[in-house]
């Protein structure tokens, strides 16, 4: 489990609002605050067939995007730092079932030798 505040992009490109983030296995939350109860909850995305990349092109400092092979919809995030940003980025990368099923292959693979 992963935890932290993010800045989360608003439907307005470029407009970012500060937003408390959790991630439970393939789940992430984002809440109003961070008390992360029910209540404060304003968005879940599950992190299946997603993919997170940088764009420095975008010119974000510290930003970040989830995206999904067959939907034009993405999400954008800024961390408060280089670090922070690539901690989440790697986190995200090894949150899907499709990343732990390929880990699970390898280290069989590794036991059958």
């Amino acid at each position: 489990m992963k935890e932290g505040a993010k800045k989360k992009e608003k439907k307005n490109v470029g407009d970012y609002v500060q937003r408390w983030c959790l991630l439970a296995g393939n789940l992430f939350f984002y809440c109003k605050d961070e008390e992360a109860n029910w209540e404060n909850v304003i968005g879940l995305v599950v992190l299946e067939r997603c993919q997170v990349e940088t764009d420095p092109d975008a010119g974000i400092k510290y930003g970040f995007r989830l995206f999904f092979d067959d939907d034009p919809d993405s999400f954008w995030f800024m961390a408060n730092t280089g670090r922070e940003s690539d901690e989440w980025i790697r986190t995200f990368s090894c949150a899907s079932y499709e990343y732990l099923r390929a880990s699970l292959g390898e280290l069989r693979g590794q036991l059958m030798q």
